[in-house]
């Protein structure tokens, strides 16, 4: 039996193939444990699966992450 953390972005296209990777490693006596916002996966993986929570926040401007472009 293998350890698996599976991380996921806060859009419905990233989690459903995680989801199904998840629950097929699960179903082979694996143990999983999932990373992403908590209000979208705990209602898809269960009130038992072990969820480390993120934030949701999905979109953030470039000056607001240091991305800021710079002018010569």
């Amino acid at each position: 039996m293998a350890r698996f953390l599976i991380v996921v972005l806060p859009l419905a296209s990233h989690l459903y193939p995680a989801l199904a990777v998840g629950q097929a490693l699960g179903r082979g006596g694996h143990e999983i444990a999932w990373c992403g916002p908590e209000s979208e996966l705990r209602p898809l993986v269960g009130a038992d699966a072990m969820v480390y929570p993120t934030g949701k926040r999905s979109y953030r401007r470039y000056a607001e992450v240091g991305m800021a472009a710079v002018h010569h």
